[in-house]
């Protein structure tokens, strides 16, 4: 069996193999119970970035990856977000200069 490389196959070709891909990442998400990334951002009102940072980074329970797709369980609840934003750190280098003399 002859390995033929996407970059060497022809137009017509390639777009017969793109469809087939695009026609298998559709059938992953007729799963039952799963929601895709963007259904994820618009129900948690966050970005489609945050979402796939988040599932990158384990921190959504139950969260599944296909090839290149993630199937993210429907009732999953947003994950809390760890970030900082009280601005207790707000000008840190002044307070440190401060201390020091």
């Amino acid at each position: 069996m002859e390995v033929v490389y996407i970059d060497k196959m022809r137009p017509n070709a390639y777009n017969i193999f793109r469809k087939l891909v695009s026609h298998i990442e559709r059938k992953v998400f007729e799963m039952t119970g799963y929601m895709t990334i963007k259904e994820a951002a618009k129900k948690w009102g966050v970005s489609v970035r945050w979402v796939q940072t988040l599932c990158s980074q384990d921190k959504i329970d139950g969260a599944l990856k296909f090839g290149t797709q993630w199937a993210i369980p429907e009732d999953t609840e947003k994950p809390r977000d760890g970030r900082v934003k009280s601005g207790r750190y707000k000008n840190w280098r002044n307070k440190a200069a401060d201390n020091e003399e």
